[in-house]
């Protein structure tokens, strides 16, 4: 039986091949699929069970060293027969390795579960690309209204949830009731995913797509986010200039860089809110170096939930960040563009905003940020890393 803790969850978790970006006022830009650039930190590597090593005492974040000191073991029991962890409402599950009735109820989460190596024998709706091995799987509804009669009939051995969409969390007590397992998975950040990963390769008995889908992912975003952090070390503590963006914009004839203020946005149909640094998204943004103006502002904004807050322009005003990314929920990016236009691009305090007058108002794909990336991870931090830090990524 393998048991370890983690003493702190990090922050982290979302660009596919093209990052698009809607500049208000500035035309319409496209970042292509940049060439990949990782480099070698020389601080930690992440093995193959899990646990973080650190290799030597280079410390290039400044004491706050995202991976050192995580071990995604935290809280899972492992035996030979069964898996058990603390889930995403706190409840201890026991659950039997090898399962093979599984049905899913999160399009994430059955990516997730077949880059683990397993299939399902019931889903729910989807508009994205369904895995192979899982296309022939009934549908039992939409994933806020599955049926709970389909789920039972097909008398599955483990259900896979997620208790933050609607109705989903409804579903726990009727599984219950009829002895069905079930896992209520919650992960917004790289880490977090590694460690649902590493439950899931071990209900499946595939190690070796942990290694391939989690570690080796998890190593690459290590790389760009080191990158990121030994750059600002070389400005802040050596003085070397670097020419380019507003990373170079010298406070007070200082050598220091500026850090990068951000507005992290959410739009739907149902209207404009603002995302904080937990959020899948904002948690990469601040693994980058970013600081969300958001963050500990909940006088100004209002807290709407634990990751979201009330839009209030005059408080963005009084910030003036320098960047500001949209993700959006239901429609197309540029059906975001224009509600976002019809809301704010007639306004005179919007549109003096540096990142609006700058060009930096920047529109984010979908499979990328608002759906889980998973082992696209790489991608989505360094394609954020290359639009804020164009001078340390050419």
């Amino acid at each position: 039986m393998e048991k370890t803790n983690m003493q702190r969850k990090i922050s982290s978790s979302a660009f596919v091949l093209v990052l698009t970006i809607f500049l208000n006022g500035c035309g319409h830009k496209t970042i292509d699929k940049a060439k990949t650039t990782y480099v070698q930190s020389g601080t930690s590597d992440i093995l193959n069970d899990g646990h973080i090593s650190k290799k030597n005492d280079t410390d290039i974040n400044d004491g706050k060293d995202i991976f050192d000191s995580v071990d995604i073991l935290d809280d899972i029991d492992i035996s030979d027969d069964t898996v058990s962890f603390i889930d995403a409402i706190d409840d201890r599950v026991t659950i039997r390795k090898r399962p093979e009735r599984v049905v899913c109820l999160y399009d994430s989460y059955l990516e997730l579960w077949d880059l683990a190596g397993g299939k399902v024998i019931g889903r729910v709706e989807s508009k994205r690309t369904v895995p192979e091995p899982s296309k022939d799987a009934e549908v039992i509804g939409k994933t806020g209204a599955a049926s709970i009669e389909k789920i039972i009939a097909l008398e599955p051995d483990l259900v896979i949830l997620s208790p933050t969409m609607n109705g989903q969390n409804n579903l726990i007590d009727m599984l219950k009731q009829n002895k069905i397992s079930y896992i209520a998975i919650k992960y917004q950040n790289v880490m977090e995913y590694l460690k649902v990963l590493k439950i899931f390769t071990e209900l499946t008995g595939r190690n070796d797509l942990y290694i391939k889908n989690g570690v080796e992912v998890v190593n690459r975003v290590k790389e760009i986010v080191f990158k990121v952090a030994e750059s600002n070390r070389i400005i802040n503590g050596d003085g070397a200039e670097v020419n380019g963006t507003v990373n170079n914009e010298l406070e007070n004839n200082s050598n220091e860089r500026k850090t990068i203020k951000i507005l992290l946005l959410f739009a739907t149909s149902r209207g404009i809110t603002v995302k904080l640094p937990n959020s899948s998204v904002g948690s990469m943004l601040e693994d980058l170096g970013t600081m969300n103006i958001a963050s500990g502002l909940a006088g100004g904004f209002g807290v709407l939930d634990a990751e979201t807050q009330i839009f209030s322009l005059e408080k963005i005003i009084e910030e003036n960040p320098d960047f500001i990314f949209v993700e959006s929920m239901g429609g197309t990016v540029q059906e975001t563009k224009n509600m976002i236009d019809t809301e704010l691009g007639k306004n005179n305090a919007w549109n003096s905003l540096d990142a609006v007058r700058n060009c930096r108002l920047i529109y984010l794909e979908k499979e990328l940020y608002t759906y889980k990336p998973n082992t696209r991870y790489p991608e989505a931090y360094e394609k954020l890393a290359r639009t804020l830090y164009p001078e340390v990524f050419r």
